[in-house]
């Protein structure tokens, strides 16, 4: 899978879990060549790498408020298939993980026989409830975004030291994505490719 962008000028009001709500702009940014596996794009907070994260996987963004050409394998398409493919990890729609207050990850992960699947039980998250995820929230809300068929996923905004944290699953998610043919984005804070080396990582610097 490749995806290329060419003159986003986009709006949105990003949401963090952490952070909270952060006006992000994108003006005539283009980008070639993401590829399957996770794209590092290191950026400031308010950075084209989060603008274009929310932009291609945040279905509650407004489409209508987005001007460029996408291009999906070589094709031109619209913002909206792409939507259609996509997966905001640790979104804000209703069906997602911080809305499931009462649950336990077993109870909204089927039963896999993967590498992810394995390292979640091993590691005991299946029976952890959502909202006692932790760190671990982003690798189970990616693989809840496989299971129900995206194969476009974006991160919001990490920093360096959560990218130093998370280095063991990113780098799982990465090899997990080439294997399936999954489209990773992660913007996250410069400097951040020191923890994120090596060829997992396809980085594009300072967006």
């Amino acid at each position: 899978m490749n995806i290329t962008v060419y003159g986003l000028y986009t709006y949105f009001h990003c949401r963090h879990p952490h952070i909270g709500v952060l006006k992000n702009f994108c003006r005539d940014f283009s980008i070639k060549g993401l590829r399957e596996g996770v794209n590092v794009l290191t950026c400031p907070l308010n950075g084209n790498g989060w603008g274009l994260s929310n932009c291609l996987c945040n279905k509650s963004m407004k489409a209508s408020d987005t001007e460029g050409d996408f291009f999906l394998n070589g094709k031109n398409v619209s913002l909206r298939m792409l939507r259609r493919k996509s997966f905001y990890i640790c979104g804000t729609e209703p069906d997602l993980i911080q809305k499931l207050t009462h649950k336990k990850v077993k109870d909204i992960i089927l039963p896999g026989d993967d590498e992810i699947f394995r390292f979640l039980s091993e590691n005991g998250i299946m029976d952890r409830e959502l909202t006692n995820l932790g760190n671990w929230r982003y690798i189970v809300s990616f693989y809840l975004g496989f299971q129900k068929g995206a194969r476009i996923f974006g991160f919001p905004w990490i920093s360096a030291s959560q990218a130093e944290i998370q280095e063991e699953r990113l780098r799982l998610i990465s090899d997990f994505a080439k294997k399936n043919e999954l489209l990773v984005i992660l913007p996250c804070e410069q400097g951040s490719e020191r923890f994120l080396n090596g060829s997992e990582f396809r980085i594009y610097k300072n967006i």
